[in-house]
Order: C-alpha cells, then structure tokens, then sequence
C-alpha cells in the first residue's frame, strides 16, 4: 500500500503485480497477458510502455511525462489516463465518458478507437497510420490530427481554422460535422451514411461524400468540385453552394454560384431557389458563362445576380445561364451595370441578354485618382463601344489585368514620362553655364599680379585680357521615384547621360567688363526604368556672357538658348499588349542666370600664397518651348501630344574653398564646394494628349508629370593650372544628391589667354 518509485533502470509486472501509485522516473512496463485495470496513478518523468496481446486500461489521474509505447494489445483511457506523445504499434481506445482533449502527438502504424458518450479532442498534428474508429460519442479534430481511413459510427467533427487537406475516406453510419474558419478538403471517396452539416467555413469536396442529407448552415459555405451523392442537399439562409461538380437535388434558400470562376454546377435532380434565395451568375465579354445544370424541375423564385468580368461588351449578347427539363417560377434580375441586361426563358434553357454595350471595368472609376482617372475618362464611359479593332483589342486587354494593376497600367497609354525632358534639359543647361559663367569668376585666379615680383600697376596694364576656351564635359542622371497624388503620379525614375563640348571666347574692358560669347553641344540618351521606354537628343547651346569682375568678386550675367531633337521610343506593355511608340519632336529653349560671388582672403603666411573662402549665389530661369508631336507604331494607342511650355527656377548657394600655390612656372588652385541647389517648377507640369486618329469619350486628356520642387545637396572639387604663358587647365567634378536623385557630373577645359 506504500507505492512504488522507480529511479532507474525497468520495471516491469502487470495489474495484478504492479500496485499503488507509481513514481516514475525510468521505464515501467505492463505486460498484460490477460484484459486488466490499472487503477492507481502513476507520476515522474519516466515512460509507460504496454506489452502483452491483451488490454490494460488505465482508469487514474496521471502525470507521468516520459510518454507512452503501446507494442503489443490494447492500452485503453481517457485524457486524464494517458498521457505525453504515444508511440502507437497496436491499439488505443480513448474512452471518453466526458469532454476531454488530448493535446500531444500520437505516431506509429497503431490505430486508435474512439467510445464513450464525451468529445474526445485531437489538437496535435498526428501520423498514426492504422486508421482510427468512432464507436461512440464525438471524435473532433483536424486535417493534421486524425489521420488514415476513419470508420465512423457516430460523429466526427473538423474543426479547422486553416486550410487542410483529408486524402483518406471516411466510411460508417455516422455524421460528418464542418466547423472552424478554415477549409477542409475531402478528396476521398467517402461513403458514410449520416448527415453532413457545414456549420462554419469551408467544406470542399473534390472526390465524393454519400450520406443521408447535406445542410449548409448560415456563415458556411460547400464547394463541390466532385459528387455529392446525398439525396438532397440544403442551402439555408447565409450559406454559400459553390463549385463545378455534381449532386443530387439541391433546396436553395442561400446562395448558389456555379464554377470556379466560370463553370458549369450539375443538379442530379430538382433544383429549387426559394424567395430568399440568390443563383449567381458571372459571365464575360467573350460570351462564356456559369452555367447550371438541372436534370430535373427548375422551381424559381428570389434573385438572379450578375457578375460580369471586366471587359468590353457589344450589344446583343446572349447567354445560357441555366437548363432544365421543365421550369416553374421567374427569377428576379439584379443587374448593377448599364449594359441593360434582361432574362429570356425557353422550354428548356433560360438566357441573359444584354442591350447595351460598354465596358466593365476591374476597378470602379470613382475609385481611381490622378493620371489614371484622366485617363479612364478618356477611355471609358456609358454605351461607349469602339469601332477600331485594334482599340478594341487594347481595351479589352487592359480593362482585364489585374485590379491591383489597373491604375499603373492605364497610366502606361498617357504622355506622362515625357515630363522628365524638361527636367534633364535644367541640369544640361547648367552644365553648360557653368563653363561659361566661371569665366567672370576665375579671371583672377592664380593672378600673377600679385606676387612679389610683380605687385606695381604696370602689371595690369601688360595683363592679357581676351581668352579662347573649349570644355568637354559630361555628366550622368539617375532619378528615382518622387510621390505624386498616387504612386502612379510619382516620377517615372530614369537614368540618362550627357555627353558634349563648350567653346568660346572672352574680352576684358576697362580692366572690369568682360564680355564673352558661347557655343555648346550635347548629346543625351535617357532610360525609363520598369522597360518604359528609352530615347536620345542632340542640343545645340548659344548665347552671350556680361561680367563685372574685381580681384574679390564678380557679378555676370549670362542668357543661353539651345534647340533640341528629340527621338523618343515609349514602350507601352500590359498583359495581352507589347506595343512600341516612336516620336520625335523639337523643343527650344531659354536661360538667364545670374551669378555673383565675393572672395575673402585668409592671409596664412607670406604675400604669395593665399587662401580664400568664396561664396556665391546664382539664380537660373529656364523656359523651354516644346513642340507637338504624333507618335507612330502602337497603332490605335499612338499619341498627338500637344506643345507644352515649361518653366524652371533655380536658386543656387555655393561656398568655395581654395587656395593659390605659386612656382616659377605655373600656378596651381585646388579648389573644394559644398552648396545647395533647388529645382523649382514655375507651372504645372500637364501634358495633354489624345489617341491619334480615334474617337473616345472625350476630345483629350490632360495628366501631371514631374512637377514637384527637389532640392540637392552639391559637393565637388577642382583643380586649376596657369602657367606663366596664360595656358589654363581645368578638371572638375562634382555630385548632386539627396530628394532620391544622384547627378555627377565632369569637366576639362583649357582656355588660353592673350
């Protein structure tokens, strides 16, 4: 009567053998060669093995944790009796007399066997594979945790919140109970006899269930993607009957929507739609349809609700939604489109036509912005149907991607990434400047006038005052993306380069007007990310320079006009649509730019080396005249745009660092600048377009591009050599960045005095 405790090692007996509770912290084995009943407790860490062909039943409140090895026989409890993973080889029989969950792993090629009048629960994802046996009561689980062929005799439920497949069958006398969120999947052939009940989720039959009956209750839904061969299956208020399989006569007071998408649902028998319930009907452009099929009487009543895809519809479609050997009732239509469409019923078949034409769209218009409702506007309104093929053919593939895609690729058929020319056009128009503009700048640079050997006024007098210069230069532009009103209102991101040279002369009067002239020319080449597209352009660069320059500072003035060809290829690429637009097109343009700086210098030794902080100010004012242009090669979609007028403010603060080193033969002047830029558009940055000889909804359409303000952060570095002949080398380079742009840019420019 004092127990037992095992420490090490095994024990091993029987019921009649092993008595009182039993610590166990090892192995305790029962070898039970007759039935018997263990009713004491056993606790510790060790394990339960049970050998022997007969049955031990376990009776007490356990707690051992080491787990459980059935070999040989039978080992039969409850939740409270059994307990950690069971290592199944033979049989286990929970017999539940009350709810009970067991929630570890049962594994091995044992079955397990269900009696009792309670609820036995499965928690645990389970792989015993002898098949398992519903005697009694309720077995209820998942997917994962009842596991081989299940003999059912009594009730089982899945309670499933996850989607879960059950590849085996079920067979027996007994009902089959869906609940949980999630969904199961029967894909057995099952021949149980009971009643199915769908109470919550999803039950998806893709082989087979008989029973007695089969309810869909409110919340739930059956797919039935394989047969139910039930005698009649119910639909009640708030269920869902969907699929493109077979059953037998089919009560409807829910909702019954045939296919998988579309496709056809087979009634072996009648089918019966009550007052509240709903037949769902989805239908396409192309003249497809669900379908539903009735062997049997067709007895109508409630609603008929269309589901049209989106696409682009003629007038005068029809479609054969329904067959039946006979039909008592109508069915109220509920049509939300403006394609007019009505019920005609035939003897045998019922039919949906439509009198209007137009589109459906995947996205409504009400919920689209920006560019993409401009172009919506454009493309589709009420009993609009066009008349070009190909339009036809790019509407319907456009209005049939996906609706998460719909707005992105309406605004591929606008002009909007054009507005990325007139932005390079502002960093190209810089560049140049800058080479002309420096000129009034750096003239006393490296001044030999103020070395010690040469400080009197006859050596201004001797200094030469007219320069010829030439500059190659080069630069190149990656831009992401910046917000718009929608993402897709956002700068298309680009990269580009530009490659080209500036020439020029330059005379000093009075010893502090310079006055000067440029010529330039630029080759660009632009890449649209995302396979938008791609294009280049040739610039031609002329203008005059005035500049009032002082050994501490400068004021200069330039106005700088360019013409530009442009050749453009815009991509225009959507499902079912691989389309390319070529153009090309003119533009001119005109800058002013004011520049100004005042050097202080920082005496660190000595007349002859000097160092100097420069800071500047410019401000530059693009206007730039585009021409309108026709696309060619897209077909219907190829675009007329319109000229456009754009205008750019550039303010620019610039501190310079540098520094004079005299030798007898040249001068050297490194030089390092930080600053900031700021790119502020003065207009709106429309575009306004049309499809090229075709007839929309409306005569235009206008979109937004690249008119936001981007401000940069400019850092660089040059290095100037002057020679005691008045020979001048330059090399430059500096970096813009930040507002989600990078622009680099270079310079060599020799200029020679005399």
């Amino acid at each position: 009567s004092g127990g037992t405790t095992v420490t090490a090692g095994t024990l091993q007996g029987d019921v009649t053998s092993l008595q009182g509770s039993i610590t166990n912290n090892a192995l305790v084995i029962f070898d039970q060669a007759s039935d018997g009943t263990y009713v004491s407790k056993i606790s510790g860490s060790g394990n339960l093995t049970k050998m022997g062909t007969s049955k031990l039943i376990l009776t007490g409140e356990n707690t051992y944790s080491g787990g459980t090895t059935v070999t040989a026989g039978t080992l039969q409890g409850d939740t409270g009796s059994l307990q950690g993973n069971i290592a199944n080889n033979a049989a286990v029989i929970f017999d539940q007399g009350s709810d009970g969950t067991y929630a570890s792993k049962m594994t091995g090629s044992g079955s397990l066997t269900k009696k009792g009048a309670g609820t036995l629960i499965l928690s645990e994802a389970n792989t015993y594979s002898g098949g398992t046996t519903i005697e009694e009561g309720t077995l209820q689980g998942t997917t994962t945790s009842l596991q081989g062929p299940i003999t059912n005799n009594k009730t089982i439920v899945f309670r499933q919140e996850m989607v879960g497949p059950y590849a085996n069958s079920i067979s027996g006398s007994g009902d089959l109970i869906k609940k949980g969120l999630g969904v199961v999947t029967l894909s057995g052939d099952n021949t149980y006899t009971g009643k199915t009940t769908v109470s919550l989720g999803v039950l998806n039959i893709t082989g087979s269930i008989a029973g007695s009956m089969t309810e869909v209750q409110s919340g739930a839904a059956l797919y039935v993607n394989g047969e139910v061969k039930s005698p009649i299956t119910t639909i009640s208020v708030g269920g869902l009957l969907k699929g493109s399989g077979k059953l037998q006569t089919v009560d409807n007071s829910g909702i019954v929507w045939p296919g998988n998408s579309i496709g056809t649902l087979t009634v072996v028998g009648n089918y019966t739609q009550n007052a509240n319930g709903r037949l769902l009907n989805e239908l396409n452009s192309l003249g497809d349809t669900d379908l539903l099929i009735v062997t049997g009487t067709a007895n109508l009543a409630g609603a008929l609700t269309i589901l049209p895809h989106p696409g682009v519809y003629p007038a005068g479609l029809e479609y054969t939604f329904m067959t039946y050997a006979s039909r008592n009732g109508n069915l109220n239509l509920t049509d939300i489109t403006s394609l007019g469409f009505s019920i005609v019923y035939h003897p045998t078949f019922a039919v949906l036509t439509n009198s209007n034409q137009g589109v459906i769209l995947p996205v409504r218009k009400s919920n689209l912005k920006g560019n993409a409702r401009e172009v919506a506007d454009y493309l589709f309104c009420p009993n609009f149907f066009p008349s070009n093929p190909d339009l036809y053919e790019v509407m319907e593939a456009i209005v049939t991607v996906p609706a998460d895609q719909f707005a992105e690729d309406l605004v591929k058929l606008s002009p909007v990434q054009f507005g990325a020319l007139p932005v390079i056009e502002l960093q190209n128009q810089r560049m140049i400047a800058d080479v002309v503009a420096e000129n009034a700048e750096k003239f006393y640079w490296c001044d030999p006038c103020i070395s010690n050997e040469n400080q009197d006024q006859q050596c201004r007098l001797n200094q030469n005052k007219t320069s010829v210069w030439i500059a190659p230069i080069g630069s190149y532009y990656n831009q992401g993306s910046i917000g718009g009103e929608t993402e897709y209102d956002s700068y298309l991101p680009f990269d580009t380069y530009s490659v080209g040279v500036g020439m020029g002369a330059n005379h000093m009067f009075y010893d502090s007007l310079q006055v000067g002239g440029a010529l330039g020319y630029m080759y660009s080449n632009i890449d649209w990310n995302e396979n938008r597209g791609k294009g280049h352009w040739n610039s031609i660069y002329f203008g005059p320079s005035f500049g009032w320059v002082i050994s501490e500072g400068f004021v200069n003035l330039l106005v700088l006009g360019a013409y530009n060809t442009y050749t453009i290829d815009r991509n225009i690429r959507y499902t079912g649509i691989n389309r390319r637009a070529n153009s090309s097109h003119h533009s001119y343009d005109v800058l002013a730019r004011l520049d100004g700086g005042y050097k202080f210098r920082v005496n660190i030794g000595g007349n002859i080396d000097h160092f100097f902080i420069l800071p500047e100010a410019r401000l530059s004012y693009l206007n730039m005249f585009e021409e309108g242009y026709t696309e060619s090669g897209a077909g219907s979609i190829n675009l007329k745009v319109d000229s456009k007028y754009s205008a750019y403010l550039q303010p620019t603060l610039l501190v310079k660092f540098l520094r004079d080193f005299y030798t007898p033969s040249v001068c050297v002047t490194p030089v390092i600048q930080l600053g900031w830029i700021s790119n502020i558009p003065l207009n709106s940055g429309k575009r306004t377009s049309r499809f090229y000889k075709q007839t929309l909804c409306e005569s235009s359409f206008t979109v937004k591009s690249y008119h936001k303000s981007t401000n940069h952060f400019t850092v660089g570095g040059e290095l100037v050599l002057r020679t005691n002949h008045d020979w001048i080398i330059e090399l430059g380079y500096k970096a813009d960045l930040f507002d989600n742009a990078a622009i680099q840019s270079g310079k060599v420019k020799v200029e020679k005095r005399f």
